[in-house]
């Protein structure tokens, strides 16, 4: 009577996601991150899938940036 459909697991996150959620930390927080990163990539992980996504601190700052400028538009 009724089709059977397979369920399986499928996470949507992304590297563009994980850019995003990092912009919405604003960027007091970006620049904490960016002060205390013991490294040249600070990997950011899925809390649902468990895949991580190394993010360079050329990108990070890159993200400020655009924070700042996204916030100077706003005025």
């Amino acid at each position: 009577i009724l089709d059977r459909t397979p369920v399986r697991f499928h996470c949507g996150c992304s590297r563009d996601r994980v850019e995003r959620a990092l912009k919405l930390l604003g960027a007091g927080e970006l620049r904490d991150l960016l002060e205390q990163a013991r490294t040249e990539t600070v990997t950011l992980t899925c809390e649902f899938c468990r895949t991580p996504y190394p993010v360079p601190r050329d990108d990070l700052a890159r993200l400020l940036l655009e924070v700042e400028e996204e916030r100077g538009a706003g005025n």
